[in-house]
């Protein structure tokens, strides 16, 4: 085995070094994670999904710690949009989408018309962008660590909390690319 090492580093060192270079760049971009308590508050966000012929636009704000959807009537030949609203789970590093019922006669409604979301009817949210464990919602967070990011950069866009070094990205749900987020608030608690 030495004799074939020996006679045959250059091929050795050339298959070896790809290895080792993954491998590195692998045990780096986990390293944080591994000193960094993960994340440990959900939060809620919105994502627009455009509906043709309404008349109406349902916004999402947050109000004394609670979460409000309101319709408003949109201008004459105007499509209104209806957001669709999500929640991280931090304790699965999963996003799931949160039914809103909107009433049937939606269109029918006077302008700014509170809309209840009985899912978090009851959830106290914290606006910030930061949560009360320190992790930040970055809406355009890219991962570029020096030639090692240029070389596996994907090009896209990426939602993430972060916290220093470690970095939790936001998956898509059903292999949908949410394009811009609207981050409403982090779950603080509950209200009564």
């Amino acid at each position: 085995m030495k004799k074939f090492l020996k006679e045959n580093l250059v091929l050795v060192v050339g298959v070896s070094m790809p290895v080792v270079v993954v491998l590195l760049f692998l045990l780096a971009s986990g390293l944080p994670k591994g000193f960094t308590e993960p994340p440990g508050y959900d939060f809620l966000f919105t994502t627009n999904s455009y509906r043709n012929r309404l008349s109406v636009t349902v916004d999402f704000d947050v109000s004394n710690k609670q979460l409000r959807a309101r319709a408003y009537k949109t201008k004459e030949n105007h499509s209104g949009y209806v957001p669709k609203l999500f929640l991280y789970e931090h304790e699965r590093q999963t996003v799931r989408e949160l039914t809103v019922e909107l009433p049937a006669d939606l269109e029918d409604l006077k302008d700014g018309t509170e809309i209840p979301v009985a899912d978090v009817a009851r959830w106290l949210l914290d606006t910030s962008r930061k949560a009360p464990d320190g992790y930040e919602f970055r809406d355009s967070y890219r991962h570029r660590g020096g030639l090692m990011g240029e070389i596996f950069y994907s090009g896209r866009r990426r939602h993430a909390v972060v916290k220093g070094a470690a970095v939790y990205r936001i998956p898509d749900t059903d292999g949908q690319y949410y394009g811009n987020i609207n981050f409403l608030g982090w779950v603080v608690g509950e209200g009564p």
